[in-house]
């Protein structure tokens, strides 16, 4: 008799304490658009920290850091990171269709065969970014920094780029004239 009522005494204490904790644990919205998906730091921290590929489509980590964190081949399909900071990370064969990545740091970023077909990518930083083999159909690229960005064997068709910036160091797929688009040289 005293081990169902036990039970049901720990289950209480858990439910009373999660209640009770959830607002502490929970950043302010500064730091953490996590939050607006209703998840925890403990619930992102678990999410971002499982074996296999990330499933995070439709999410929305608007301003969030993660800075030299491994993306590769996570599903990020129509996610919102605007204005995120993903410097150093690593995005290798990512799906990012639609994406919504206006304003973000991809510095030094690797993207080799990324899936950015549709994705908004106005403003971004992608100086020193390897984009190499990433499909960047439809992809809108206008104010965006491109300088030292390798490009080699990117898809580029219909990619718009006007007033996005790049130098001599940034590396074009073969057959891609430039100088055809709004992108200014600025070295």
């Amino acid at each position: 008799m005293k081990r169902p009522v036990l039970w049901i005494v720990t289950l209480l204490l858990f439910f009373a304490l999660g209640v009770l904790a959830r607002p502490l644990l929970t950043p302010t919205t500064a730091v953490a658009a996590p939050s607006q998906q209703g998840l925890l730091p403990v619930e992102f921290y678990l999410l971002m920290n499982q074996p296999g590929p990330l499933w995070l489509a439709r999410i929305n980590l608007t301003e969030i850091y993660l800075a030299e964190t491994d993306l590769s081949k996570a599903n990020l399909l129509e996610a919102n990171l605007t204005r995120a900071n993903l410097t150093r990370s690593v995005l290798d064969g990512a799906r990012l269709q639609r994406a919504n990545m206006n304003g973000v740091i991809l510095r030094n970023a690797a993207l080799v065969s990324a899936d950015l077909t549709g994705a908004n990518l106005s403003n971004s930083d992608l100086r020193d970014a390897d984009l190499a083999n990433a499909n960047l159909t439809n992809a809108t690229l206008s104010g965006a920094d491109l300088r030292g960005a390798d490009l080699t064997g990117a898809t580029m068709d219909n990619i718009n780029l006007a007033q996005a910036r790049y130098s001599s160091s940034t590396i074009w797929p073969d057959g891609f004239d430039v100088t055809k688009t709004d992108a200014q040289l600025v070295d």
